[in-house]
Parts: structure tokens; C-alpha cells; sequence
């Protein structure tokens, strides 16, 4: 079998557009909910990554698509961003202090529905 951590659990990984995906799903029936948009602007990748990119969706975090996720998450939504977090902020969310020099910003939110 796979290896198991003490304290750890089972990450089920889910591909499609996320708001048809959340809408799917019951409320509150995942632990977390991890949004990694895609940057606005990307920083430099290795080739492949710039592979990914072609079939990634190119729009921006909005609302509508963290109130899914919040419908859906038990416990937290976890939202990445580029290092400035101004994506965060634009959806009304508050950047997690990082290291000034961290390439990336998250933000993290409670759920809409308690279990």
C-alpha cells in the first residue's frame, strides 16, 4: 500500500473548472479547498510548466469561485497569489504575512457553512 504519515490524510486531486466542480460537490463535504490560480503575471517557469499553461484557464479569482469553495470547505479555503497578494485583495480576501521576499502570497478563510 501507500505510505501513510501519522496525522495524515488522504489528498484527492479534482480536474475540471473549479466553480462546475464545487458546485458538484455537497456542502461542506472537503476538509480544505486549495485555489493556485494562475498568475496574471507569470514569473519565469521551466518549459514544462509553460506547457501547463496553455491548457490552464486564464481568468481571474473572483468571488463567485471562492464562495463556492467556502460553501464546500469543512475547516479552511486556501488561496495562493502572486508575492504582492494583489489578486487577494481585489477579492476581498487578506494576504497572510510572508517573508517580504516570498514569491508567493495565500490567504485563508473559513468556511460558509458549518458542519
Amino acid at each position: 500500500g501507500k505510505p501513510r504519515f501519522e496525522n495524515s490524510c488522504a489528498i484527492e486531486l479534482l480536474f475540471g473548472e473549479a466553480t462546475a466542480r464545487l458546485a458538484e460537490m455537497p456542502p461542506a463535504s472537503a476538509d480544505c479547498v486549495l485555489l493556485d490560480p494562475m498568475f496574471s503575471h507569470p514569473a519565469q517557469g521551466s518549459g514544462t510548466f509553460e506547457l501547463l499553461r496553455q491548457f490552464a484557464v486564464e481568468e481571474p479569482l473572483s468571488t463567485t469561485l471562492i464562495a463556492a469553495a467556502r460553501r464546500v470547505a469543512r475547516r479552511w479555503v486556501l488561496v495562493k497569489s502572486g508575492s504582492h497578494g494583489k489578486e487577494l485583495l481585489r477579492a476581498g480576501l487578506t494576504p497572510v504575512r510572508q517573508k517580504r521576499s516570498s514569491p508567493v502570497s495565500w490567504a485563508r478563510v473559513g468556511p460558509s457553512v458549518e458542519p
